[in-house]
């Protein structure tokens, strides 16, 4: 017979992992700080640039750094590319 409840002859899954939830945050946590510092070091930075990225402990901070770095780099290779579809165009 049913209950209002749900069946009362059902099996009750066994308790989650309540630390799982802490390893995913952390996991990922982790994985965003290492992407950081792997986007650091494919530019070219001089010594005080790099300890100062490597004393930053903050994720987000470090990839701002990182994106404002590469400004000048995206808009020589923007100007590059704009100039070699002009010749191509001719």
């Amino acid at each position: 017979m049913g209950s209002v409840y749900g069946q009362t002859s059902s099996k009750k899954k066994p308790p989650q992992d309540p630390y799982q939830a802490a390893r995913d945050q952390l996991g990922k946590e982790r994985r965003q700080e290492l992407f950081s510092f792997a986007a650091a070091s494919v530019l070219e930075l001089g010594l005080p640039e790099r300890l100062a990225l490597l004393h930053c402990t903050d994720t987000a901070a470090r990839l701002q750094y990182v994106a404002a770095a590469v400004q000048p780099f995206l808009a020589d290779l923007v100007a590059r590319v704009s100039l070699q579809q002009a010749m191509v165009k001719q």
